[in-house]
């Protein structure tokens, strides 16, 4: 059975083959979201949610849609990928500004095709049952962020000799003028 820690693990060790294949970290996240977008729209071109009064049909193009790129692999894949993208970033409203200047940088056929299948597809167990791996994948970029920042800020501490550091820790929904919320981190050399 998957579950959503397999699904976790899985997206970093990909994470990983995708960093050792020269993909930064920016640019795999990137990649993940759009892949995980077009799988999302997918799932809600189906029931439960056209069963809903107020159904709205997601605004895919045609031949742009999850099916469209699982029924390829490959170097095909590949290049649908791309066309997908372009033809995406081109679109009016809220999806042309989610795809802008969207480009492919997973170079590798083969490991794009791994990553649709194998990462993305197997967010259902064997009983069926869907595994949220949208959730699944934020979270562990969330933890792997806040590891990461920790990490960087030790090395500050070390080079300034500064123990007090402000942490940029996003954007709060209380913060009604949209700045970033700042919390400060106290290195304890000891520990």
């Amino acid at each position: 059975m998957t579950t959503s820690v397999d699904i976790g693990q899985k997206l970093w060790n990909y994470c990983n083959i995708l960093r050792d294949a020269g993909l930064s970290y920016d640019d795999y996240l990137e990649q993940l979201t759009y892949l995980i977008f077009l799988k999302m729209m997918d799932e809600r071109s189906r029931p439960p949610y056209t069963l809903l009064p107020d159904y709205q049909p997601p605004p895919i193009p045609d031949g742009c849609a999850w099916p469209d790129l699982l029924a390829r692999e490959g170097a095909e894949l590949e290049s649908h990928y791309r066309s997908t993208l372009e033809t995406l970033s081109g679109q009016s409203g809220t999806l042309g500004v989610i795809f802008r200047k969207a480009q492919n940088r997973i170079q590798e056929p083969a490991m794009l095709t791994r990553l649709v299948r194998e990462l993305i597809v197997s967010g259902a167990d064997q009983d069926g049952k869907q595994v949220y791996v949208l959730a699944e994948i934020s979270i562990t970029v969330q933890e792997k962020d806040r590891a990461r920042a920790i990490r960087r800020a030790e090395l500050l501490v070390r080079a300034t000799g500064v123990t007090t550091i402000p942490v940029v820790i996003g954007k709060s929904d209380e913060d009604a003028d949209g700045d970033s919320a700042v919390a400060f981190w106290q290195f304890d050399p000891d520990a």
